[in-house]
């Protein structure tokens, strides 16, 4: 968030709702895993991307996130996936957003 403003909801809020009822859908999904706090085993819908970066797969629309404190998954942004791997572009701004939440939080 900057400025007042989630990347995230801003992100979802722009997509078609059937697209905004699959992410949640999946959401629960992953955060309702028996065996821990998130289902980190299923590379088709949650995957690790870079250093504590992980990446939400639903069709195209992915969600970049982190995980704090191994308990609370934390939304950076999201983005339409067009190729296979995903952009370092949005890798980095993923770090960048979380620095800045940590910061904020951390003080």
């Amino acid at each position: 968030m900057r400025n007042g403003r989630c990347y995230a909801a801003d992100f979802i809020d722009g997509l078609p709702l059937r697209s905004q009822k699959k992410l949640v859908r999946l959401i629960e999904t992953v955060t309702a895993f028996e065996n821990g706090p998130f289902d980190l085993r299923n590379e088709q819908k949650f995957k690790h991307v870079g250093e504590d970066i992980f990446e939400l797969k639903s069709d195209q629309v992915r969600l970049l996130l982190f995980i704090e404190e191994r308990r609370r998954l934390v939304v950076t942004h999201g983005s339409l996936k067009k190729t296979q791997r995903t952009p370092p572009a949005e890798i980095a701004r993923a770090r960048g957003l979380m620095r800045e939440y940590r910061q904020e939080v951390r003080g």
